[in-house]
């Protein structure tokens, strides 16, 4: 609403704008009484301030928008400013004239100033602040500050006239509750005057030694003695009183010490004025042995004396002697080789040097020698049981081998070392000696076999120890360059490698060359991707909602082909969660930013994973959507794209755990590709490569030699369509650029340096109806970078498709074989449907390139429409893939004979037309009565003849079916035929009245299923049936005739059989002996009508059957199995007669054998 006031004639007239309005045309006087009447304009709306500004803090830098909302800064701090913590801001004003007001919520103190820089005032691509005069500032309002209510206590101090003792416990000082004072006195002082005696005897072990003074403590452990620093040189106290202590020497370093008291609760003894008190530790050598020893050395050496030190170093001849062990008295160490003579000994402590009183003659006579050793040289890996620097285990035999070494008094045993590595002996003779060669690094090792008591063992050639060459030389790597992602092929040629790739370690910088073959001299590997993966995960901390609802890494660092792998994961009992991972505008935008971005889906998840390759530069920002059930918890995070750098790398070999020797300057050649089609090089520089080989094997990424894809089109297709690839770095022969969609191998049919044609081979078995991710690896540049946006316009989808239908005519019967040959048929034969005229066509056999179906049956002919689905996916179909029913390939059934079928061998003759394939053959034609086959022959286009059995009972149609043509028709009833109901004999006639008898019923047509019998209107229960027979067990019944009736559903009735119920072919149970008993026991059971033939014979005691030993006609014996115990029936059954009576019974009694535990232990 406008404000108008009047005052002298004069209207004052104030309007507000709505929405920043401004520029509004000034009030006109339209007509007046007056001439005078005017409008004056002192103030015009204000111009809203826009454009943008630099918001620095800690050196990074963000263009802020003056559109920016309160939220949007604060998001736009947070996650470009992870110093800041989490802020609040708040923006108050209008469009005009506004400010913003930030506080640092979670970083406690003074925090360094935030810097503005108006981009006006500079020139921009990103623009400036506009409005009118418009400036902008920084004011801080408060700094941060830690406030303690009330100070406590580690803050204070208090005022004293004597010292306090302090305690600080991790840089805070505890509180004294009680008297802290410490004072110095004369009076607490101890006081050393003299040391008795001054100097180290050496005439007995221990040494004592006594020192006085005042001020010590009668309690020995209250006195503390040492003459020197380190800890052996604690004097030990064994007898002390106030003016004087004893203690036996400690090992002090060479040399005089201070003597240093220190008493319990007084402290460090005082000297005199005129000097310190001191004590001095000598040594001395007193003997050396042996006195004689072999050239080869190897033999200790043990010193003798006093005063030896732990730091003593031992030579001979000028040689040094490996020290073994030292004690005070005693220096053992391992002799060196040496030449032949009297070798004087000195040992060297503290700066001191002693000379042994006698020498050590090295003497040829006494020295084992070596004739020879084979092999003179190996390679590293030995024979070992190896693990693998990946973690594989296996057997390697290859290298190393057996080392013979021969010469002459070897004698029966000793030892081998190879270097200073113990090596077991396989054959240890006079004059020969095996071993099998250890891993090993490279370079020369000597042999050491030792021969007790002259030492090593030396070559009679040099009467020097002998040695063995251990060789593993890289001595050239090509090429030495490619792509910055890796992916180009190295070959390294050298001496000394293995052929087991398992023990084979390659590496350009950090990243792992994987081998793929390798020889002695020659060892091929592919650089692996040098893209890496960078975690995020939820474990980040939320201001307001705690733990697990913020990334751990707001802003992260990536390069040009890494990869970022975000994960998230809430417990059971966190409910309301769905996260996704989803490309936006800006840290505060709400809204997916659309084809070209990254997206994990359309709806979040409570528990998920998601992986994007950033394959451009730039700064990329996403949310997590509104990841709550009110919208209120948003994960955000940037994530920074830097290019690739050029940069140098060495390459390392290690075979065995053992790294190579690099030999730069070998003059061995570049290997030559002899393959069919061998890998390029590309020769480029660049002037930002960053590092240096230093003089070892290098390699340089370059970015100059990475091939780069700049689109992918189509995005989807067959295996027949063409994928077209536009980049740079490609190369002209088609072999040598190798694309891989989901891994499998593609096929490319043109190329040139910007652009590839291709297309997926049908043998690469590719699913269907997935974007699979494309790769380019050009041979030997190395990987591609796809400088792609998008995951999705990366991929490849690959659709089913149909080249070819065979044939394409059939039988208006239907039951044709139809072969649809393409690709794309994934899956089984449940997930593919095939239509013909709408109607399924019956599948028969399916694989990835070739689906078999039966065509379904035609009311009329003519040419019907194909249709092909694999899960759920329309296959494209070829223009001629359609299926014609043709009268001229229909064969037709004109009449059968004869009409009726009884269950003998019958001759049936089918006449018609159409009724052979093309050719001929008997094997074309297949005929079926019933659904039984009817073997066929002879054939003619007219005439079919095939033998037939046994046939369900009732009218059956003939069915024939002619390869490549189809099933036939007929008309009316002429392909139909009578199978009828017949039994042609019942065994046995008589049986058991208690039933059980097995009845074989031989005929015709019985049906599975579908069949009954009943003995005297009683079921006869079916054990076994098939079209020609049945078997059944008779219920019981009286002694009598009664009549048999089979039934067929859908047939005319079986002729009636009779079966007589006799006590004659009844058995008869009239005892058992014992009537009780446990199982194990054997049992007699009297009666009659049994058969002496035991296997004929099964007798149950309840259900459980007794195991028969011995069978006649009135007796049988059984040992009982187990059962419960209780009172069972007896019933045998006899077979060909049936079953007896069960009125006689049996008693399984309960028996213990055993009880255990037999005794009890009581706790009182």
């Amino acid at each position: 609403m406008p404000t108008v006031i009047k005052e002298n004639n004069v209207y004052n007239i104030e309007l507000m704008s709505s929405n920043c309005g401004n520029n509004f045309p000034k009030f006109q006087i339209g007509s007046a009484q007056s001439t005078t009447a005017t409008v004056i304009q002192d103030k015009t709306a204000s111009t809203p301030v826009g454009g943008s500004f630099h918001l620095t803090f800690k050196g990074s830098s963000k263009v802020v928008n003056t559109a920016m909302t309160a939220k949007e800064l604060k998001n736009l701090i947070e996650i470009n400013f992870p110093d800041a913590g989490v802020v609040s801001v708040e923006r108050e004003g209008n469009c005009a004239n506004f400010n913003y007001t930030v506080t640092f919520l979670t970083r406690p103190g003074k925090q360094p100033k935030l810097q503005i820089r108006d981009m006006g005032l500079e020139v921009s691509d990103t623009g400036g602040l506009t409005g009118s005069n418009v400036s902008v500032s920084l004011v801080v309002l408060e700094h941060g500050r830690l406030m303690y209510q009330p100070i406590t206590g580690d803050l204070l101090r208090t005022s004293h006239d004597k010292p306090q003792v302090a305690v600080n416990i991790n840089g805070i000082p505890s509180i004294c509750s009680g008297d802290c004072k410490f004072e110095w006195t004369q009076a607490s002082t101890p006081t050393v005057t003299a040391i008795s005696p001054t100097t180290e005897q050496h005439t007995s072990y221990p040494e004592s030694v006594t020192i006085t003074g005042t001020g010590f403590s009668s309690t020995l452990a209250d006195n503390k003695v040492m003459m020197g620093t380190s800890s052996e040189s604690e004097c030990t106290v064994t007898a002390a009183s106030s003016t004087s202590i004893t203690c036996n020497l400690g090992r002090g370093s060479l040399g005089q010490h201070k003597v240093d008291v220190i008493i319990k609760d007084k402290g460090r003894a005082k000297h005199p004025t005129s000097g310190d008190v001191k004590f001095e530790f000598i040594s001395g050598i007193n003997s050396v042995a042996p006195s004689t020893v072999g050239l080869g050395g190897g033999v200790t050496l043990t010193l003798s004396g006093y005063g030896f030190h732990d730091n003593a170093l031992v030579t001979i001849g000028g040689a040094s002697c490996t020290i073994i062990s030292i004690t005070d008295q005693l220096v053992k160490c391992t002799l060196p080789p040496n030449t032949a003579g009297m070798k004087s000994v000195t040992l060297t402590q503290n700066g001191i040097t002693l000379n042994a009183p006698t020498q050590v003659n090295y003497d040829a006579s006494v020295t084992v020698k070596i004739s020879s050793i084979s092999p003179a040289s190996t390679a590293v890996e030995g024979n070992i049981i190896y693990i693998g620097w990946r973690g594989e285990e296996g057997v390697d035999n290859i290298g190393g081998g057996t080392l013979v070494i021969q010469g002459s008094g070897f004698g029966s045993n000793g030892t081998l070392k190879i270097g200073d590595i113990e090596v077991a002996t396989t054959t240890f003779g006079d004059t020969e000696v095996r071993a099998e060669l250890p891993p090993l690094p490279p370079g020369n090792h000597q042999i050491k076999l030792f021969i007790s008591p002259n030492g090593y063992a030396v070559l009679s050639s040099t009467n020097q120890l002998a040695e063995i060459e251990v060789i593993l030389k890289l001595q050239n790597v090509f090429p030495r360059l490619g792509s910055v992602l890796g992916g180009t092929r190295l070959t390294l040629t050298g001496e000394g490698f293995t052929t087991n790739k398992n023990l084979i370690e390659v590496k350009v910088g950090e990243h792992i060359c994987n081998v793929e073959t390798a020889i002695q001299t020659q060892i091929v590997c592919l650089i692996e991707y040098t893209g890496k993966t960078h975690e995020i995960n939820n474990t980040g901390r939320h201001y307001e909602f705690g733990e697990s609802h913020a990334w751990n890494i707001l802003k992260a660092n990536v390069k040009v082909g890494d990869r970022v792998r975000w994960s998230w994961q809430y417990p059971t009992f966190v409910s309301g969660i769905a996260i996704r991972i989803e490309q936006t505008a800006d840290e505060s935008s709400t809204t997916y930013i659309g084809n070209g971005g990254f997206r994990s889906g359309t709806t979040g998840v409570k528990n998920g994973q998601y992986t994007h390759t950033f394959t451009r530069v730039g700064t990329y920002h996403y949310w997590s959507g509104f990841a709550n059930d009110i919208g209120s918890l948003i994960l955000r995070g940037i994530i920074e794209v830097e290019p690739w750098t050029s940069s140098i790398q060495n390459v390392t070999l290690k075979v065995a755990g053992y790294e190579a020797t690099y030999v730069t300057n070998s003059g061995v050649a570049d290997p030559t590709d002899n393959s069919n089609c061998p890998g390029v090089t590309k020769t480029c520089t660049d002037p930002n490569l960053t590092g240096n080989s230093n003089g070892r094997f290098s390699f340089s990424f370059l970015n100059c030699t990475t091939p780069n894809v700049t689109s992918i089109n189509p995005r989807n297709g067959t295996t027949e369509t063409s994928i077209h690839i536009s980049g740079y770095n490609f190369h002209t022969t088609n072999c040598n650029n190798e694309i891989t969609v989901d891994n499998a191998l593609i096929s490319v049919t043109d190329s040139n340096t910007t652009s590839l044609t291709c297309n997926v081979n049908p043998s690469t078995s590719l699913s269907i109806g997935v974007s699979h991710p494309v790769s380019i690896r050009i041979n030997n540049y190395g990987y591609a970078v796809l400088d792609i946006l998008g995951d999705i316009n990366r991929t490849f989808g690959l659709k089913p498709m149909v080249s070819s239908l065979s044939p394409a005519a059939g039988s208006l019967g239907g039951k044709t074989s139809v072969t649809l040959t393409g690709s794309g048929f994934e899956g089984t034969m449940a997930d593919s449907s095939v239509l013909i005229g709408g109607f399924p066509c019956e599948i028969t056999s399916l694989t990835y390139t070739q689906i078999v179906c039966k065509t379904p049956s035609s009311v009329s002919t003519g040419v019907k429409i194909v249709q092909f689905t694999v899960k759920s996916i329309s296959a494209e179909m070829c223009q001629n893939c359609n299926f014609e029913y043709k009268a001229d390939v229909t064969p037709v059934i004109s009449s059968v004979t004869p009409v009726t079928l009884t269950g003998e061998n019958t001759e049936l003759t089918i006449t018609g037309t159409y009724l052979e394939q093309q050719g001929g053959g008997i094997s074309g034609t297949s005929v079926k009565v019933g659904g039984e086959s009817c073997y066929v022959t002879s054939t003619s286009p007219t005439e079919v003849i095939c033998n037939i059995t046994t046939v369900p009972c009732g009218t059956q149609k003939v069915e024939l079916w002619v390869t490549g043509k189809g099933k036939a028709t007929s008309g009316g009833s002429n392909d139909q035929i009578t199978s009828q109901s017949i039994i042609s004999s019942v065994t046995p006639s008589t049986g058991s009245i208690h039933g059980g008898t097995i009845l074989q019923i031989d005929g015709n047509g019985f049906k599975q299923g579908q069949t009954t019998v009943t003995v005297g209107g009683k079921a006869c229960n079916i054990e076994d049936l098939n079209l020609a027979q049945i078997k059944c067990k008779t219920p019981s019944n009286s002694a009598g005739t009664f009549n048999i009736a089979v039934s067929v559903q859908n047939c005319l009735n079986y002729p009636s059989k009779s079966f007589q119920y006799t006590m004659a072919d009844t058995p008869v149970v009239s005892s058992i002996n014992p009537q009780q008993a446990s199982s194990g026991t054997s049992v007699t059971i009297s009666g009659d009508k049994f058969s002496a033939n035991s296997i004929d014979n099964k007798v149950m005691i309840g259900d459980i059957t007794c195991a028969i030993t011995s069978a006649g006609t009135n007796s049988l014996q059984c040992t009982l199995g187990a059962k419960v115990a209780g009172t069972y029936p007896i019933i045998v059954e006899v077979m060909g007669k049936g079953l007896s009576n069960s009125h006689v019974t049996f008693t399984y009694s309960m028996t213990a054998t055993a009880v255990s535990p037999n005794s009890e232990v009581k706790y009182v």
